[in-house]
């Protein structure tokens, strides 16, 4: 089975995880030290899969894995300790032996635990 990316819905293909930026995740001034930005991306993924019904500890022990075989990054504006963090990803591919979920951004948000991520 394999599903064109123009098939997916784009609505339906994509999530939304909010992180929060912590402490240790941060140099001496209080940014993100780069390679973190992965772990938020892994997040996103993981998310991703969660969302579906995939719990990604059961595929691992049915032998099922998703290696991650490309990432690449783009820096714009240094994330900083305690921001609160959106990561979005969006379903790119389905296959018989491949799903990629490709997260797509990660953006800021001013902490609001009653706004519509909270």
């Amino acid at each position: 089975m394999s599903v064109h990316p123009a098939a997916l819905d784009p609505v339906a293909a994509r999530s939304i995880v909010r992180v929060r930026v912590r402490f240790c995740e941060t140099d001496l001034m209080g940014i993100v030290h780069h390679a973190n930005y992965l772990v938020y991306f892994e997040a996103g993924r993981v998310d991703w899969l969660h969302r579906r019904g995939v719990r990604y500890e059961e595929w691992a022990r049915r032998g099922i894995h998703l290696p991650v075989v490309d990432a690449r990054l783009r820096y714009r504006k240094a994330a900083r300790f305690d921001e609160t963090l959106i990561v979005a990803s969006t379903c790119v591919e389905v296959t018989r032996v491949t799903v990629r979920p490709v997260p797509e951004t990660i953006s800021r948000l001013p902490w609001n635990p009653s706004g519509p991520l909270g």
